[in-house]
């Protein structure tokens, strides 16, 4: 199928029948798509640009920007256009695999796919700039916010969430272009199970059989033939026991989780709409070997679907604070720092993560700080910093309500429009970060962001073979696997090579 559409001179995406507003939305995607000139400039995810708008991560996108453009964004409507987005066409597994061999995002001038609604057709890339327009300012989300408002599109993305084409622009835009899938240019097959995972597959085998035209060529030997008369959780545990037993690596075994699969043990892969992995834990650069250089060391037990990976005890976690899940605004006083992020709908985990800065010495502030943003500098458009820098304390103890603005800091700006300005740069790493992760303490005082589902109890381990540190939960005389986890201080081995030699080389923790 990836020749036939790699091969094609034109692919026609069609979305589905019109409805009494997608021609509203089809308007109002042709309005972007004019006003920052895509079809001169083209996209190029390598630039922090869209058209002739360039996004600079220190200020963020800002409505200003958009008006010399021509672009009223917040005239729009949003409702009509997040309908379009949200379509079902666009969270379909099968359909990123179709778009991903026509013409992908990365630096097209222009490509072979156009998408149609009823009878109506335009450019792909028309959809993209659309969809990055609404990243860069979910990305600059406290520009666009003062005392009582709370601007278009961002009151509709706080009330509605991120559309489906988000996600299908998410997972093309890291994609390699056309040629280089079709020359050993796929992705690692865990890369592609966490990031298509909230896709949708009417069976649930597909969810690794549409990968076949993704994944790169030294991966495609872990998934067996499409085979629909295989039992889904044979197909599922024989790729991940494959996976690890070839690469020595528990890769396919992280991510974030929701814990919602209804059939198969808890380490196959999660199938349904899983929880997201924010961008600074993807592991994106390669920086995290929480194993240090130690290859996986696994026993399958198959017929009693058990996998036992050798590993070292962390801690177990004391206190859970989350997930963090934005779904909405508040209304009180906007005077500081503190009730500024309060009021972009962090208010109940962000009150409680406070109450837990409050109580921390000040010998524990910096590793605080810097777990909260998993010691990077990320901005979202491709560039990542680490360590953190350190003029992130400040903005860490003015959020946190520890500190004042500096004096000389936009002095003749309102008091919110100040906070919201210097708290950006570490707000928007803290945002990345967050998504759908709980903030985790152990008992001995190490401080990270766990899975979704973590809660006081959990242990947390690192397995040999692992990039990141894992949450289990006892279940019986077995664990279940609940995700991974970022854990300051520990991400580059450190615990690992302080802990083990020959007399002590871990302990078996069997996960069913």
């Amino acid at each position: 199928m990836r020749q036939i559409y790699f091969l094609a001179t034109g692919v026609l995406a069609w979305t589905g029948d019109s409805s009494d507003d997608s021609h509203v939305a089809i308007s109002h995607i042709l309005e972007v798509s004019t006003a920052v000139g895509v079809e001169e400039e083209g996209l190029d995810l390598f630039e922090p640009t869209l058209g002739r708008v360039r996004f600079d991560p220190t200020t963020g996108l800002t409505p200003q920007q958009l008006l010399q453009v021509g672009l009223d964004v917040e005239n729009m409507n949003w409702a009509a256009i997040w309908s379009f987005l949200n379509r079902p066409y666009w969270g379909r597994i099968w359909v990123l695999q179709e778009l991903a061999t026509c013409g992908v995002v990365r630096r097209q001038l222009e490509d072979r796919c156009a998408v149609g609604c009823g009878s109506t057709w335009m450019p792909k890339r028309f959809v993209d700039a659309t969809v990055l327009l609404t990243l860069m300012i979910q990305q600059s989300i406290t520009v666009w916010s003062d005392f009582h408002h709370i601007a278009e599109p961002v009151r509709t993305l706080l009330s509605k969430g991120l559309p489906l084409a988000w996600q299908m622009f998410m997972a093309l835009s890291q994609l390699p272009p056309p040629p280089e899938i079709d020359h050993d240019g796929g992705q690692a097959l865990s890369w592609l199970l966490r990031t298509t995972k909230a896709f949708r597959a009417t069976d649930p085998r597909d969810k690794v059989y549409a990968l076949l035209g993704l994944v790169r060529k030294r991966d495609q030997a872990f998934i067996v033939r499409p085979d629909y008369s295989l039992p889904k959780e044979s197909v599922f545990t024989s790729l991940v026991i494959a996976a690890i037993k070839d690469m020595l690596s528990l890769e396919i075994l992280e991510g974030n989780r929701k814990l919602t699969n209804d059939f198969g043990p808890s380490w196959i892969p999660e199938l349904q709409d899983g929880a997201s992995t924010g961008p600074s834990l993807l592991n994106s650069q390669g920086d995290y070997r929480a194993s240090a250089e130690l290859e996986a060391d696994v026993s399958v037990d198959e017929q009693a679907s058990l996998l036992s990976v050798r590993g070292f005890r962390l801690g177990v976690v004391r206190e859970s604070i989350g997930p963090w899940i934005v779904s909405g605004t508040t209304q009180g006083d906007l005077s500081s720092g503190r009730s500024a992020f309060e009021a972009r709908g962090h208010d109940i985990p962000m009150r409680q993560l406070m109450a837990f800065s409050d109580k921390l010495p000040e010998n524990q502030r910096e590793t605080f700080w810097r777990a909260l943003v998993v010691d990077k500098d990320y901005s979202g458009m491709g560039n990542e910093i680490s360590p953190a820098p350190v003029e992130f304390e400040r903005m860490y103890r003015v959020m946190f309500g520890l500190d004042e603005i500096p004096e000389d800091f936009q002095p003749d700006k309102e008091e919110f429009d100040r906070a919201c300005q210097f708290m950006l740069p570490f707000e928007r790493n803290l945002v990345q970060t967050q998504m759908d992760r709980c903030f985790i303490c152990t008992e001995d005082g190490r401080m990270g962001w766990g899975p979704m589902c973590a809660r006081p109890g959990d242990e947390v381990v690192i397995l040999l073979g692992g990039s990141f540190p894992f949450v289990l939960r006892l279940k019986g005389q077995h664990y279940e696997l609940i995700g991974d986890a970022y854990v300051q201080g520990v991400m580059r081995g450190e615990y690992v090579d302080e802990v083990f030699d020959e007399l002590y080389p871990g302990e078996w923790f069997t996960l069913c």
